[in-house]
């Protein structure tokens, strides 16, 4: 448990907590501040008064800060839907790779002609591999800052 001697509004208070000092020191900061902010539009008003017009001041942005969250845990979601359906894709482009690659050597026993249509056929879903690879790569590393956002 920490212990901190913290300034709200001009009075001071022993704050205990499990939390560090500076972060204690910045949620008291941050009361101060709406305290004094509420004090500006209120007049004289008393202390209680200016506390209730800084909790609903507070409360006002906790409940932004939680639209935001739910905003960025849909964007989440969705990104890793986006990523699922990636990497599935990966997997069907990479399964497709090797059936073309298999059916490039039955042919190529067969008939030589057909060996050149078939290779660029897999020349493609080479390509296309390494797409979706470039894509999934983006994809994680947007879902990853985003949840370092968070």
């Amino acid at each position: 448990m920490n212990k901190v001697k913290v300034t709200i509004y001009g009075q001071e208070y022993t704050l205990t907590g499990d939390r560090t000092v500076d972060e204690i020191k910045a949620i008291a900061s941050n009361v101060d501040e709406k305290m004094r902010e509420a004090s500006r539009g209120g007049g004289d008003a008393a202390h209680g008064s200016i506390a209730i017009l800084a909790a609903l001041l507070i409360s006002e942005d906790y409940a932004d800060d939680e639209k935001e969250i739910e905003k960025l845990r849909k964007e989440v979601d969705r990104l890793e839907e986006e990523l699922d359906k990636a990497i599935t894709q990966k997997e069907e482009a990479r399964e497709k790779a090797q059936e073309s690659s298999k059916e490039i050597e039955s042919l190529k026993n067969e008939n030589q002609g057909e060996v050149e249509s078939l290779q660029l056929k897999l020349k493609e879903y080479e390509n296309n591999f390494f797409d979706i690879q470039m894509q999934n790569i983006k994809l994680k590393s947007e879902l990853e800052k985003i949840k370092n956002e968070q």
